[in-house]
């Protein structure tokens, strides 16, 4: 059986891990940005939005762990048959 590659571009594991990289620099963006030291410095609507991004990158993290491991159990299972 005959699998075609998609270039990276393409596959869901680039966009996922282009969207942590995006939403694990929020913080630091936003610190450069407002010129503050850390994030308690960052006003307050800043500081939700480092809350959001962070919870985004763990539910992105693990969403895409979930996907992997789900192809790999399918298709080992497709394999036994």
């Amino acid at each position: 059986m005959s699998k075609e590659v998609k270039p990276g571009v393409k596959t869901t594991e680039f966009w996922l891990t282009s969207a942590v990289v995006v939403l694990a620099g929020a913080g630091p963006f936003l610190m450069d940005v407002l010129q503050v030291d850390s994030v308690e410095g960052l006003p307050a609507w800043a500081q939700t939005l480092v809350k959001l991004a962070g919870m985004g990158v763990a539910a992105l993290t693990a969403g895409g762990y979930a996907k992997k491991r789900a192809e790999v159990k399918k298709e080992a299972q497709n394999a036994d048959s």
